[in-house]
């Protein structure tokens, strides 16, 4: 088995504007079933804000399946069920944060090398987990996914930085009157894992590199594919989703067909949606959000999504994910 060990050098500034430096190490191997990827897996999550990861997940996909039939035959506050027409046509289900109840996603969480995946992919020293995401869509159900980016539903931000290097993945920002530039790609990663097979056109479609755009969109319901409500003024850094159906050619669009097992890893700030679409055989799926260092907590104008906070939440504004275990566990 053969192993890469690659070093990668940041320096960077602390929440009191002090220089600090790290090294970290990742490991690539062939063996992605234990938490290991390869060495272009890794570089397109980066580049590309998703990549496809092929069996890492195989194992445990008749776990996942008997945690997502308790969670639909018991769902949750949070659950919706949204139908074709009438409660006698298809429909498609959602349900979240019921891992802490649900054995078998307690388990995925803890023992599955989920967190392995996000530490590499995401370049973190530790791995926070913030909750699981069921979805599953009944034989004929064609319910779209609006277009979106995850981070904005969430009540969290990223506050890595470092000083110059010339790369489109930085953004040139002042702090203390010096220059310094800011990574866009937060220290964040969502696993969408698919039990049963999708098929391309189907699929989830990602924009590419949407990630480092530094734009923050308006949430979307996904009922109404109406934005959320909140307090926005004329200078509120959040926009209106771009259209993308609108002009399709202006973007490169990634999507794959998919076997159970497989995974989809995104960036939480890259944009994603399904158009109409039916799975002869239905669908389901678990997606599982993680957290890296640079992780903390911040307000949105709206309700957040999950509402899963901390006692004094706007006490807690800028606090690190790794300091609120009881919302944010660690398993890394």
């Amino acid at each position: 088995m053969s192993i890469l060990n690659t070093p990668v050098f940041a320096r960077g500034v602390s929440a009191y504007g002090h220089a600090i430096a790290a090294c970290m190490t990742v490991r690539y191997t062939h063996k992605q079933s234990q938490g290991y990827l390869k060495k272009e897996e890794v570089e397109q999550f980066k580049e590309d804000g998703v990549v496809c990861l092929r069996g890492v997940f195989t194992e445990w996909v008749k776990i996942i399946s008997k945690g997502i039939d308790k969670n639909v035959w018991n769902p949750s506050k949070f659950s919706e069920r949204l139908y074709n027409n009438d409660k006698n046509s298809p429909s498609y289900f959602n349900d979240f944060y019921n891992w802490k109840t649900i054995t078998e996603f307690n388990e995925f969480v803890w023992k599955s090398p989920a967190a392995r995946l996000a530490k590499t992919l995401m370049d973190s020293k530790r791995v926070a987990f913030y909750h699981e995401h069921v979805f599953t869509k009944d034989p004929g159900s064609y319910r779209p996914t609006p277009w979106h980016h995850d981070q904005a539903y969430y009540p969290l931000n990223g506050q890595q930085a470092i000083f110059p290097l010339m790369d489109n993945r930085y953004t040139l920002t002042m702090y203390h009157h010096q220059a310094f530039y800011l990574l866009n790609e937060q220290q964040n990663i969502s696993f969408w894992i698919p039990i049963t097979p999708v098929y391309k056109q189907a699929c989830l479609r990602y924009v590419k590199a949407s990630h480092k755009w530094n734009k923050w969109f308006i949430p979307r319901k996904f009922e109404t594919n109406k934005n959320y409500d909140g307090n926005l003024n004329d200078s509120s850094e959040y926009e209106d989703m771009v259209d993308i159906d609108a002009n399709p050619e202006k973007y490169e669009l990634l999507s794959w067909d998919l076997e159970p097992g497989d995974c989809i890893a995104f960036n939480m700030r890259t944009v994603h949606g399904a158009s109409e679409s039916v799975d002869d055989q239905g669908r389901r799926v678990l997606a599982t959000r993680w957290l890296g260092d640079d992780m903390i907590l911040a307000s949105r104008p709206w309700a957040v999504s999950p509402p899963i906070l901390p006692g004094n939440p706007k006490g807690c504004n800028g606090m690190s994910v790794f300091d609120l275990p009881e919302v944010f566990p660690v398993i890394l």
